[in-house]
C-alpha cells in the first residue's frame, strides 16, 4: 500500500515549503521500505512555455514557488537516503 500524496501543483499552492518537505520524507520513506534506493518520480519543470499550460505533475507556473516547492520535496526525499534524480536535473 502507498500513501496518497498531493500533486506537485497542489503542494506549491499551499505556499508551505515545510509541507512539501514532509511530503518528500513520506515518499522517500515508502520507497526505502519497499527496498528502493532511487525514486524516479516527480519532476522539476525548468522551462516555462505558455503553450504547455498547467500540468498536475509540476509545481505550477510561478518560478519562485515552483523552485521552492521542488527543492523542498527533493530535500525531504534525500533525508531518508534515497537518490532523487530531480536534484541532478536541477543542478545539471
Amino acid at each position: 500500500m502507498a500513501t496518497a500524496l498531493p500533486s506537485g501543483e497542489l503542494l506549491a499552492a499551499t505556499f508551505s515549503p515545510e509541507l512539501a518537505f514532509k511530503s518528500g520524507v513520506v515518499a522517500g520513506s515508502e520507497a526505502r521500505a519497499k527496498g528502493f534506493n532511487v525514486l524516479l518520480a516527480g519532476g522539476v519543470k525548468l522551462a516555462r512555455d505558455v503553450r504547455g499550460g498547467p500540468n498536475f505533475e509540476y509545481a505550477g507556473e510561478d518560478p519562485y514557488w515552483r523552485g521552492l516547492s521542488s527543492v523542498s520535496v527533493s530535500g525531504g526525499v534525500s533525508t531518508v537516503k534515497i537518490a532523487d534524480p530531480g536534484d541532478t536535473v536541477a543542478l545539471y
